[in-house]
């Protein structure tokens, strides 16, 4: 069963995390549609492309996670 706990809190842990760089990316795709002069917005387009890889990333090691929770929990079963 602690492979399942762990399993689960690791799922758990992507899951937040992505949550909060889907959160980032949504607040900066609201930044760069607005036509403005502001010069934080100035390296919004690296940021974008960095956002992008790290959702890309975070989406890999979720399906992997969660390929292996269901291959605990059907063993379990």
């Amino acid at each position: 069963m602690a492979n399942y706990d762990q399993l689960h809190r690791q799922c758990r842990t992507l899951e937040n995390l992505l949550d909060t760089k889907l959160t980032s990316y949504s607040q900066l795709v609201s930044t760069v549609s607005r036509p403005t002069e502001d010069v934080e917005a100035g390296g919004s387009s690296e940021r974008w492309k960095d956002l992008e890889v790290e959702v890309d990333d975070l989406l890999e090691k979720a399906f992997i996670h969660h390929s292996a929770f269901r291959n605990v929990v059907n063993l379990s079963y």
